[in-house]
């Protein structure tokens, strides 16, 4: 039967109305559900990814990947990063239908792909999404914990149900619960909202940013008469922002860097010190050797001393025996003459 709400949240364009994704850009990927996805890259240096960061884009539910090709050519112009885009199971040249947890192997088979075969690591990965896109993209990012670099939501949605109504707990049937998972994240989280948005409501966004643990909090961005799809249009402020991300991402980078030096710094001198309490125990050890050697070798000398004090006491008793001995031969011989 599938999940209601499901049905509703995905609008899946045509297959026969969009273009298929640029061969020379796309790698097909199976999910951990056996659905077979494409992954597009764009990139100024495809050979050379890890010159800055990558961004893994989690696009809305009207949209596909096969639209987007512009909106990504001119995304890492402006940006100067690598941008990775990927579909979702039931969208056009997929397999599989649409749902939450397929769209959850989606992009942790895409970030598998980006980390093992692109060989790019977490720390240089930012994840990208808008409207529905960033229940997959909260997702992935609570599930991996630390490491990744960040995590944009452009014009998130605090849950699927709750763009529609505004129920006090989040209801069994609900999907893409942002609100119920933002607690739980580790890295820095930049939420954009145009304070227009009449599809998801600009206190989506406000009541998002509340969940976020303070010190992974980015000073959010809440465009003036942007509303949900004309976000890009503010270009000169979008950009400012993303290079304000891009700067305080590159500090917290390097405040990382700085506590590993530190860590590693700590661990070389806790190292030295062992091998310095091992060392002197050693020597305590061969210094307790040389000494009990010492004594014994004292206690050897004393016995040999005693053993030939008590060997020339026989000696001499033994030569006093004998003289005594021819003493009394002598007599007895003087006394019979």
């Amino acid at each position: 039967m599938g999940n209601p709400v499901s049905k509703f949240a995905f609008l899946p364009p045509n297959e026969n109305l969009v273009p298929e994704p640029k061969k020379k850009r796309t790698t097909r990927i199976k999910t951990s559900r056996n659905h077979t996805i494409p992954v597009l890259l764009y990139s100024e240096d495809p050979k050379n990814l890890n010159r800055t960061y990558t961004v893994i884009f989690s696009h809305g539910n009207a949209e596909c990947v096969s639209l987007l090709n512009q909106v990504a050519k001119k995304f890492i112009l402006a940006t100067g990063t690598n941008l990775v885009l990927y579909e979702y199971p039931g969208y056009p040249f997929t397999t599989g239908k649409c749902s939450e947890k397929n769209c959850y192997a989606a992009i942790e088979a895409t970030y598998q792909y980006v980390i093992k075969k692109l060989k790019v690591p977490p720390s240089k990965i930012i994840f990208h999404s808008h409207s529905l896109g960033t229940g997959s993209a909260t997702n992935q990012a609570v599930k991996i914990g630390k490491g990744a670099a960040g995590l944009v939501l452009m014009s998130p949605l605090c849950s699927a149900i709750r763009v529609v109504v505004n129920p006090k707990v989040t209801l069994p049937i609900d999907i893409f619960s942002n609100i119920d998972k933002l607690h739980k994240i580790k890295m820095p989280v930049l939420i954009i909202s145009g304070k227009e948005d009449d599809v998801v409501p600009h206190k989506h966004a406000l009541e998002l940013y509340k969940k976020i643990p303070e010190k992974y909090r980015v000073k959010p961005l809440y465009l003036e008469g942007a509303h949900h799809n004309d976000i890009e249009l503010e270009k000169k402020r979008v950009k400012r922002e993303i290079k304000k991300e891009k700067e305080f991402l590159e500090n917290e980078n390097e405040k990382e860097n700085e506590k590993e030096k530190v860590r590693e710094k700590k661990k070389g001198k806790n190292s030295n010190r062992k091998k310095r309490i091992e060392n002197e125990i050693k020597k305590e050890k061969e210094l307790v050797g040389k000494k009990e050697n010492e004594k014994e070798n004292e206690k050897e000398k004393v016995k040999k001393k005693k053993k030939g004090k008590i060997e020339k006491q026989r000696v001499q008793k033994k030569e006093k025996h004998e003289i005594n001995q021819e003493k009394e031969k002598k007599n007895e011989i003087d006394n019979q003459n």
